[in-house]
């Protein structure tokens, strides 16, 4: 699963996740997905997102490359270069 930017972009803009998903027109839950990367936003949507950071949708869209480790059982673990910089 990938991780777009978005989190990084609202965190850098001050705004509470609460904030930006009322001001974006967006359920928290969505745009909590959105950080996740759960779920990509629609064109529209991303649209608003961005605009409401100040943004373009392609920043907040960009995403985070994948790194695979394999884990004790010899299984495929994807996450993103910055979760294991954190440990995990």
């Amino acid at each position: 699963m990938e991780k777009i930017k978005l989190k990084a972009a609202r965190i850098r803009s001050g705004m509470r996740q609460v904030e930006l998903a009322k001001h974006a027109r967006v359920s928290p839950g969505m745009l909590s997905r959105y950080e996740c990367g759960w779920l990509v936003p629609t064109g529209k949507t991303a649209e608003r997102i961005a605009g409401v950071l100040g943004m373009h949708p392609e920043e907040i869209l960009e995403f985070e490359p994948l790194t695979e480790i394999t884990d004790q059982y010899g299984g495929i673990i994807k996450t993103s270069s910055d979760a294991l910089r954190k440990g995990g």
